[in-house]
């Protein structure tokens, strides 16, 4: 794998995951879950916590398969697919900066608060998985966007299931680490804090992939 390749299929799904987990509807949903676990034997911590964890990753993993079968339709179209999603992205970006990141998000799965009457462990770690926050949603979008380009130039479905899955662990991860570690939940009043700059710097990054995209699409030979 050279470098263009880890940035997209490793190092930008794991960021933008902990991104997510930083926009504030994420740190919003993350106190309601912990509230949910407090008091429950550590062994029924543990499951919740792992399941709610791996079940999140097989979905988007999933989301991520599909993009790239979605992409590979348009084989022919390469560049063309690669341009138009740079430019959504840059709308995206420009959203943000102009602070109407509402209007891009979408809750994903059922209402965080009404998983908390959940009694078994699994049932409630499955729930709370497929719970995405709801200004996680453009991130989410921009990645099936970029499996897509990629499955139109011609990768394989295994790097979407990768990449997305890599997604849904980084966007679980400080969760699970705050339930299993207590002492850790002392960060979250930094965090946040953190999350109410998060979104300007969420549209600065959506603009710089935009622009990559675009020259990725005008420069870059996928042949």
């Amino acid at each position: 794998m050279n470098d263009v390749g880890l940035m997209q299929w490793v190092l930008l799904p794991i960021g933008f995951g902990l991104m997510g987990f930083f926009e504030p509807c994420s740190v919003g949903s993350t106190f309601v879950f912990i509230k949910t676990v407090e008091g429950k034997r550590p062994e029924d911590r543990l499951a919740q916590v792992a399941i709610f964890a791996l079940t999140r990753a097989l979905l988007m993993g999933a989301l991520g398969l599909g993009a790239i079968v979605i992409g590979s339709v348009f084989l022919g179209f390469q560049k063309a697919v690669w341009m138009v999603f740079g430019a959504f992205f840059m709308l995206i970006g420009f959203l943000y900066l102009a602070g109407k990141s509402d209007l891009l998000t979408v809750r994903l799965g059922p209402r965080i608060t009404q998983l908390s009457g959940a009694r078994s462990a699994v049932v409630l770690g499955v729930l709370f998985a497929f719970n995405i926050p709801a200004c996680a949603g453009p991130l989410l979008i921009a990645l099936l966007g970029m499996a897509a380009a990629s499955g139109a130039s011609g990768s394989s479905i295994a790097l979407g299931f990768t990449s997305m899955a890599l997604f849904g662990l980084a966007l679980s991860l400080p969760i699970v680490v705050v339930v299993l570690f207590p002492r850790a939940r002392s960060a979250l009043d930094w965090v946040v804090a953190l999350s109410r700059r998060m979104p300007r710097w969420t549209g600065l990054l959506f603009i710089v992939l935009g622009i990559w995209s675009i020259w990725f699409g005008l420069f870059v030979s996928i042949a």
